[in-house]
């Protein structure tokens, strides 16, 4: 089989990789995209720092899901736009966050661990602070009110 074959449902892959790829030829067009049932507990937040009110690529943008049993967070998934050639999966900042409590705390640390991984070029230095406060807002919407009882106790 042709590695960069498609298949009628149009997934693609690699060579030696069951991983999917975004390959589409010209004549194909993208009729449906199915996503994976939520988690139990699931919740989710999306945040966007764009730099005008109405229809602007956004500076930085976040997507957090997290599935919570209780206050504790039992998955977590992350993802980035506006600050690479493609969006990025935050796995360091999902490492920061299974496992512990929805709370201020945690959040703050989770969402600063995306520091470590910028090289921003000089006229972009300020999206580094924006990356990771952006990547916060994201994560305190999904936590929803896990995170805002513990902040209101402590």
């Amino acid at each position: 089989m042709n590695p960069r074959a498609v298949s009628p449902t149009c997934t693609a892959t690699a060579t030696g990789s069951s991983k999917p790829t975004t390959l589409l030829p010209p004549e194909r067009i993208l009729t449906t995209v199915h996503l994976p049932a939520p988690w139990p507990g699931e919740r989710a937040g999306c945040h966007r720092a764009i730099s005008r009110a109405h229809a602007e690529w956004p500076l930085v943008e976040a997507t957090a899901r997290l599935a919570l049993d209780g206050a504790t967070i039992t998955h977590a998934a992350v993802a980035a736009g506006g600050v690479a050639r493609v969006p990025l999966r935050l796995t360091e900042v999902e490492a920061a966050l299974i496992g512990r409590e929805a709370n201020a705390e945690v959040l703050e640390a989770a969402a600063a661990t995306v520091l470590a991984r910028c090289r921003p070029l000089p006229q972009t230095g300020y999206k580094a602070q924006l990356f990771r406060g952006t990547v916060l807002e994201a994560l305190e919407q999904a936590a929803g009110s896990a995170a805002a009882g513990s902040a209101a106790a402590g």
